[in-house]
């Protein structure tokens, strides 16, 4: 995967616009950044596609800029020409998507059924953008159509909302969704970039789901450890789950460790839908993660990590839920 494809799919989120005003386009693409989405698809739905392109390339250089609604080679060759890294379609054009391939130009060509998956396969795609997704069935179709491709994730757009955004990230067959929410017209028009921010900075936290988990309490010994569980139950008639290196108790809230792991006292867990977009905000933020600690499950999906920092003598846990 290119590093673009790893901040998109990091990020998990495209928002698509259809600029009206060059002049505004620098303003949009730096409010999106600020707030955790340096993501942006212009569409060919208006004359001033290319210039905006042009534009948000030259102020906000760090800003990955698609070219959205594609529909000839023409258009492809004159958003590649103002910068465009990245080229999305509302269906699958053969023509536009062999030029692409020829030229080593990103494509995501938009599919509806099997058959337009079947092609993108053939033409050796990996991401493909599900259109119209929730009106052809959302998650129920795409799980139904995803089944038989399974080196293949999708980019659903058509009905993506901040309401169903996180449920959407979860699915596996998802590499990031796109959709308008985050830039509304009326927003862009007004100039509004600290609202466009705080939609960005909402969507990031919907998308990634934090949530306490659990609190881990380094223990000497494995016998400390069931000790300290021991008196838990005598107290609070609180059952522990014995595991290979720590007991769970409290409704698996809290976790004693057999031995002294991560954190000086021991570890704060956090949920999230996602630990490798988890870690992918984290970093932008300047928190990184335990490389020999990350751990993966047996469909090769982290399933939790620690990250370097640690609060008052307690490592930080995060943890796919």
């Amino acid at each position: 995967m290119t590093a673009m494809m790893e901040t998109i799919y990091g990020t998990g989120f495209v928002p698509v616009v259809a600029l009206h005003d060059a002049k505004k386009a620098a303003g949009l693409a730096g409010a999106l950044k600020k707030g955790g989405i340096p993501i942006i698809e212009v569409t060919y739905r208006t004359a001033e596609a290319s210039a905006c392109i042009r534009a948000i390339r030259e102020a906000e250089p760090e800003v990955i800029v698609g070219a959205g609604t594609v529909l000839t080679v023409e258009q492809v060759q004159q958003a590649v020409a103002c910068g465009a890294m990245f080229i999305v379609s509302p269906g699958y054009n053969d023509t536009v998507v062999r030029y692409c391939c020829e030229h080593g130009i990103p494509v995501i060509p938009g599919v509806s059924n099997a058959t337009e998956i079947q092609k993108g396969v053939a033409a050796g795609l990996k991401v493909l953008k599900i259109f119209p997704a929730e009106p052809l069935g959302g998650l129920s179709a795409i799980n139904f159509l995803a089944a038989p491709f399974p080196g293949v994730k999708f980019l659903p757009a058509g009905g993506i909302l901040m309401s169903n955004l996180a449920e959407y990230l979860a699915n596996d067959h998802i590499f990031a969704c796109a959709g308008g929410f985050v830039a509304r017209a009326n927003m862009i028009d007004a100039e509004d970039w600290d609202g466009v921010t705080k939609l960005c900075e909402q969507a990031v936290q919907t998308a990634l789901g934090f949530s306490f988990a659990h609190v881990g309490l380094n223990c000497d010994t494995a016998a400390y450890a069931r000790s300290c569980a021991d008196q838990l139950a005598a107290i609070f008639s609180l059952m522990g789950t014995e595991g290979n290196s720590s007991i769970f108790t409290a409704e698996r809230r809290m976790e004693l460790m057999k031995k002294p792991f991560y954190g000086q006292n021991g570890h704060l867990g956090f949920f999230t839908n996602s630990v490798e977009r988890a870690l992918f905000q984290l970093k932008r933020r300047g928190f990184e993660a335990i490389a020999d600690s990350v751990r993966f499950d047996t469909k090769g999906r982290m399933q939790s990590a620690y990250l370097k920092e640690t609060v008052n003598g307690f490592a930080i846990h995060v943890v796919r839920r």
